[in-house]
């Protein structure tokens, strides 16, 4: 799957949108099913075991599609298993699964195998898998040790409880999460009220769903929804579109606590302070420090900061970006500052991910309906910037 921005994908038809976002098929007899997605090179991954010992990388040419060695080289892998008893072994090391156990094995792992127990009841292991910059521990979660967020109630039919299994309150990844919904009688929704996450994408999986029935999920924007009909045992990529609720021109960690705590879904601020990005990668919130020195943009991207914000942009031009590009490819970078929808194009062209405006957007005392003109004139630019 190629990365899809809402642009695109609001002119799809439903076997389009089908077809770049349901994963189906996942689990087959002693097979690796595998998806690379673009959308933050996540792969989703599905393997049942019946008669024989499955390595992980079967069915796989890994140097073709990761450049690796091995699977797990440059990633980190979380499994769950939705069926009957089995185990897994990491570089020697065997965990027993029950239904709804997980674990997550650590990034330089070489040797990943799976089996079942018994054939007539096998193992199902669903799998995501991201990229990882180091090695933590390799763990095993049983469903006694996640994390417990009850949430909603029956009134509005979201009555549930989040088992946080990887996550931070539980154990240290590089940036992968994993969690198991549990939905009460009566209730349907999952993620209501709807949200986004700006820093990441997600992958939902829905299992336990009664023969002929089937699952709605929504996707899109509050004002665009779409959706796409789902059966049991099926996974869809959900992007991280749509508008976010964040917080800019944030100078210090403790004002970044106070932003995360009200709901900010990403910190933007105007210089380069190494905690405030240390804390937002506590919380899995998306930073974007500023700076305009190449020193600058080396250290936000060791400390794990998401997006480089290149503040004031009007100083020194999209020429910086294009330079910076050279000997650091991998970086991420958004003007802010001399930002205008003339302009859009000569950033993008030079390597930004995205742009941020301001003034441009705001300024010279504008109403609410010029601003909201202006806005979509911006989002016309950047689409035709992107192409």
């Amino acid at each position: 799957m190629i990365w899809l921005s809402w642009y695109d994908i609001k002119r799809y038809t439903t076997e389009e949108l089908r077809n770049e976002f349901l994963i189906q098929n996942i689990f087959k007899a002693d097979e690796v099913t595998a998806v690379y997605s673009h959308v933050d090179r996540m792969v989703t991954l599905g393997c049942m075991t019946v008669n024989e010992v499955v390595n992980l990388e079967k069915g796989m040419d890994i140097w073709h599609t990761f450049g690796t060695q091995f699977f797990l080289e440059r990633r980190e892998i979380g499994i769950f298993n939705v069926g009957g008893d089995g185990k897994i072994v990491a570089d020697g090391e065997e965990f027993n699964l029950t239904y709804t156990d997980c674990v997550y094995i650590t990034k330089g792992t070489k040797t990943v195998t799976f089996q079942s127990n018994d054939p007539k009841k096998p193992a199902k292991f669903y799998m995501v898998s991201a990229p990882a910059h180091t090695s933590y521990k390799t763990t095993f979660i049983p469903m006694a040790k996640a994390n417990k967020r009850p949430m909603g109630a029956m009134e509005t039919a979201n009555d549930r409880v989040i088992n946080q299994f990887i996550h931070p309150d539980v154990l240290q990844t590089c940036q992968l999460s994993m969690g198991l919904t549990q939905l009460k009688p009566g209730s349907v929704w999952n993620s209501m009220p709807p949200h986004t996450h700006e820093r990441r994408m997600e992958v939902y999986f829905y299992f336990e769903v009664p023969q002929d029935n089937v699952v709605f999920h929504m996707m899109g924007q509050a004002a665009e929804t779409r959706h796409i009909v789902m059966y049991n045992e099926e996974a869809v990529i959900s992007p991280s579109w749509s508008m976010h609720c964040g917080a800019g021109t944030v100078l210090d960690a403790e004002t970044a606590r106070m932003a995360i705590l009200n709901g900010a879904a990403f910190v933007v601020s105007p210089a380069f302070d190494e905690a405030t990005i240390k804390l937002c990668n506590r919380y899995r919130v998306a930073c974007m420090p500023g700076t305009t020195t190449i020193q600058g943009v080396i250290q936000a991207l060791e400390l794990g900061a998401d997006i480089v914000k290149v503040f004031p942009g009007e100083v020194v031009g999209s020429k910086f970006i294009k330079a910076v590009k050279g000997p650091l490819p991998q970086a991420q970078m958004m003007p802010t500052g001399g930002v205008s929808i003339d302009n859009v194009g000569e950033w993008f062209k030079a390597g930004a991910v995205a742009v941020g405006a301001g003034g441009a957007l705001t300024g010279g005392g504008k109403t609410l309906a010029e601003i909201t003109e202006t806005a979509k004139k911006f989002v016309v630019a950047v689409a035709e910037a992107r192409k």
